[in-house]
């Protein structure tokens, strides 16, 4: 492992994930990027690396805290339902601005969360995944030693997708929208996305690979959503299938007017359009064993979730 790293994105789900346990990395230094103003994620006995308050796009709040790194970890980015230009602005120029900085301070290596929906073949009304691919394309073209990871649907207490399987699974009848064919997905929890990133830094295998990363097996969209159903309400409900087409043309041509009212747009949808199923690599065989199956994953998350319930009725 480098002897000294800068993570950015550390308030988001999968930065939440990691920089608790970059203080248990003995004898390397870690510093972390946070937003003014965002929580912190740790308690007052706890220790934590070097946070460093910044802005992304704004270099000079954060180059001095990222000269004398070695390596830079970088997870910054906007999903959700942002407007395009917002991910534009942050997903592409605030990689673009910070790798500029890395090699103005001298940063050689560059590990790069991504997401498998950069390599989509059906990208249509879907800014998030397109600006990711060209994420992808300044980081290839930087001329650092670099690594991309992308993981498939990630999984956690708090993690977006699992929000949104938990709401839709608890309805009497689950629209599931669908296309030509089935899709599958193979989600994976964010504690093996987190262990990934540490096995490529220990490994030092920045050399200009893409690691795909998923969970334990493909299974169809539909299995995914029966097994939620199942854990929430004892039993898997009534999935309506609803064609997927006419569904995203509507949303799309609504969107500019009403995006914050919606609850899903155009682009998201996408996953019901492209199988979420990472390729063969030296990082997934690696992390594949000690993985937990998808349904005790699921269900260890309703168990976290009702326990957290009963303890806030308790309060």
């Amino acid at each position: 492992m480098p002897q000294s790293i800068f993570i950015t994105g550390a308030d988001g789900f999968i930065g939440k994930a990691l920089t608790p346990r970059s203080v248990a990395w003995a004898g390397y230094a870690c510093k972390v990027l946070k937003r003014k103003g965002s929580p912190t994620s740790y308690t007052s006995k706890e220790a934590r690396p070097e946070q460093v308050v910044g802005d992304l796009l704004e270099p000079k709040t954060y180059r001095a805290a990222l000269a004398g790194s070695d390596t830079v970890v970088h997870l910054a980015a906007v999903t959700g339902r942002a407007a395009p230009e917002e991910f534009e602005r942050v997903n592409v120029e605030g990689t673009r601005a910070l790798l500029r900085a890395c090699k103005a301070e001298g940063v050689r290596r560059f590990l790069h969360m991504s997401t498998i929906a950069a390599r989509y073949p059906d990208q249509r009304h879907y800014p998030y995944a397109k600006t990711k691919a060209r994420a992808e394309a300044l980081v290839r073209e930087s001329g650092l030693d670099f690594a991309i990871l992308r993981p498939t649907l990630v999984l956690g207490e708090m993690s977006p997708i699992w929000i949104t399987l938990r709401k839709i699974a608890k309805l009497a009848v689950v629209p599931l929208p669908e296309g030509a064919h089935s899709v599958l997905v193979q989600p994976i929890h964010v504690n093996d996305v987190v262990r990934g990133i540490e096995l490529v830094l220990e490994s030092g295998r920045l050399e200009g690979e893409i690691f795909e990363l998923g969970g334990p097996r493909p299974l169809p969209l539909r299995e995914l959503l029966q097994l939620t159903q199942k854990a929430l309400r004892g039993q898997a409900g009534r999935l309506l299938r609803v064609p997927l087409e006419p569904i995203r043309a509507l949303l799309a041509a609504i969107e500019p007017a009403v995006r914050p009212l919606m609850p899903v747009t155009a682009g998201q949808l996408a996953v019901f359009a492209n199988d979420s199923v990472p390729s063969e690599n030296w990082l997934l065989a690696q992390l594949l064993p000690g993985m937990q199956s998808t349904e005790e994953t699921i269900a260890d998350l309703v168990e976290v979730r009702n326990r957290g319930a009963v303890e806030g009725k308790g309060s």
